[in-house]
């Protein structure tokens, strides 16, 4: 994932008037950077709508075409997840972000697209799928924490006790966990 964002302007500010910023690893590593900050803030429905629009508020499609598919994808399904309806209707992936961040109306998923989107999907956060709270309350068994397991018995299951080097992320050094480590 190194390799794919520009680690001097990593947690930076983005202007998508200034050429210098249209790189591709510049708008990868804000799209990945601000998808840190939605996961953080629990951002979801209305409200991740909301700051996705400001947050992208002048990007054309074409700047999100110079994105990596992957990490649009990633971003798409993530948006999806946590309500933000995106249609699936064949058309580009930066074109259907685009069209969110121009779209001065929050739609609300109808019954009929949940269902849809339930097909194919992992998972969905957002309130308007509600029987996924019954799914929640569901009792799971769960081994010790690792803190608290005698050192000698970590060795034993091969367990390192000390923090790998590669948990590093850059603008969001609290306690926030990066799966784009660097």
């Amino acid at each position: 994932m190194a390799e794919s964002v520009d680690k001097e302007k990593w947690g930076k500010s983005f202007n998508p008037k200034d050429p210098g910023d249209l790189t591709e690893k510049i708008v990868n590593g804000y799209i990945l950077h601000t998808k840190l900050w939605y996961e953080k803030g629990e951002y979801k429905d209305y409200e991740l709508w909301e700051v996705f629009r400001e947050d992208f508020e002048g990007w054309t499609a074409e700047i999100f075409n110079m994105g990596d598919t992957k990490i649009r994808r990633d971003f798409r399904n993530f948006l999806v997840q946590h309500g933000v309806y995106i249609p699936r209707d064949g058309g580009k992936l930066f074109g259907a972000l685009f069209k969110v961040v121009i779209d001065e109306n929050f739609h609300e998923w109808t019954e009929q697209e949940v269902k849809e989107y339930m097909k194919n999907a992992k998972d969905i956060f957002s309130r308007f799928y509600p029987s996924r709270q019954t799914t929640l309350a569901v009792p799971t068994l769960q081994g010790p924490l690792l803190e608290q397991m005698p050192l000698s018995s970590s060795i034993k299951i091969g367990i390192k006790s000390e923090p790998s080097p590669l948990t590093k992320t850059f603008g969001l050094q609290d306690s926030c966990t990066s799966p784009y480590a660097f």
